[in-house]
């Protein structure tokens, strides 16, 4: 089983949540586990010699979710497969989505209290694909997109979602392809005050102060936490900006991936404590020093610490990988070369910060362990862009190597490819 990060965004209300369960032969798409498909039953129907029906595919939960301290499996209602008899060989089976009834079902789905504690629990060969929202009370869909990207601008008001996930199916060695199936996984959500106060949020507050925070677990996706005791966090950015200069960046700044947003602009906070941010008002780029930010910085920090942890990331602390390890659509890519790992640890540290974020994709994930024992986690770039991710802080890599323009370079070091 595999659990998927707990880096959900969720609005006050009681959701239902559908998940779409595609289980696709990822072997046929390349990297799954082959399976070769058992022997008939006997006439009894028991398995042949040595073999056991519990080792089929499928016999554990595809899907499940916890929250609170408690595991709950989804409804499940079967859409459509395409499986293999040694009788007649491909068989389809269609059936109806449970989307245009919903209230039919309800008294069947698992409930569940939203916490930090939530993961998403998922079977060998699962991967979760994207999501899809439904308003609870028409069951209308607001918004379909990639699993991180869609988890934002929940409307304000009960909520149904749909997740995509995609499963490596039997292969049929005889056949030389895998089976496929697809079905739903319902359950509901109690989104309360508590989970409302204490976790992301997927929109920022219409009035006053958000904090933009990108895990990196979250792949680039932003979450908002808005403060509760709005006064005292826009008294002490007012008396912070009553020091603020013009001017924008310095060279040997780092971004945190903390950005304060207003109404009118942001403010970036910087690893030297200074705060550099842009009004749309007309004012342009502003500096505010460190000698004027403490008592504002020691509200943010405790919120930062909360969903990035302690510490601040430079890529000067990519410093001797002993072991890299990148898994892109869960295809995982181990790498201990010396040569290979030398030659990633120079694309790495060769960097420039992008401080204004990325539109790209980030696919993948790599986790690199260090000869000092520490390890640090990159989400990287799945298409072309030479970009990667730590808790909100962007970096393009090999930028004086003299190589390519894009990120096949790092891929090309673990044998897997752009996707």
């Amino acid at each position: 089983m595999y659990r998927h990060s707990g880096m959900v965004w969720w609005t006050l209300a009681r959701i239902l949540v559908v998940a779409i369960l595609v289980s696709m032969a990822a072997g046929c798409l390349g990297g799954c586990e082959r399976q070769v498909a058992f022997e008939a039953n006997d006439e009894n129907g028991d398995p042949p010699e040595g073999e056991s029906n519990d080792d089929v595919v499928g016999a554990t939960p595809d899907f499940a979710i916890t929250s609170n301290g408690e595991t709950v499996t989804p409804y499940e209602n079967l859409l459509w497969s395409e499986t293999w008899t040694d009788e007649s060989g491909w068989v389809s089976a269609d059936n109806g989505s449970v989307l245009g009834d919903l209230e039919a079902v309800l008294n069947q789905l698992p409930t569940i209290v939203l916490r930090e504690d939530i993961d998403l629990i998922r079977g060998d060969n699962v991967v979760l694909k994207g999501l899809s929202v439904y308003t609870a009370t028409d069951y209308e869909p607001c918004m379909k997109g990639p699993t991180g990207a869609s988890s934002q601008g929940y409307p304000r008001e009960r909520t149904t979602a749909a997740l995509e996930i995609e499963k490596a199916g039997r292969y049929i060695e005889s056949e030389d392809k895998c089976e496929v199936s697809c079905s739903e996984h319902v359950f509901r959500f109690v989104v309360d005050e508590y989970s409302y106060d204490n976790m992301l949020r997927s929109r920022r507050a219409q009035d006053g102060i958000s904090v933009m925070l990108r895990p990196t677990a979250s792949r680039g996706v932003g979450g908002y936490y808005v403060p509760k005791d709005q006064d005292a966090w826009l008294e002490a950015l007012r008396l912070a900006e009553a020091s603020a200069t013009d001017g924008g960046y310095l060279d040997e700044e780092v971004s945190l991936g903390i950005w304060i947003m207003l109404e009118d602009g942001h403010w970036q906070v910087m690893d030297n404590g200074c705060l550099v941010g842009y009004s749309r008002s007309g004012s342009g780029y502003r500096r505010i020093e460190k000698e004027y930010t403490a008592d504002f910085l020691a509200l943010v920090s405790p919120v930062a610490e909360k969903y990035y942890g302690t510490g601040v990331f430079r890529p000067d602390r990519i410093d001797g990988i002993v072991s890299a390890t990148l898994t892109v659509l869960d295809e995982t890519y181990t790498v201990t070369d010396k040569d290979s790992l030398a030659e990633l640890e120079t694309l790495l540290t060769d960097v420039i910060q992008c401080r204004g974020g990325t539109k790209c994709p980030f696919g993948g994930m790599l986790d690199l362990e260090l000869q000092s024992g520490d390890t640090i986690t990159l989400a990287v770039a799945s298409d072309s862009c030479r970009v990667y991710m730590v808790h909100g802080a962007y970096f393009e890599y090999g930028v004086q190597s003299g190589g390519s323009k894009d990120n096949r370079e790092v891929y090309v070091l673990f044998g897997a490819s752009i996707k």
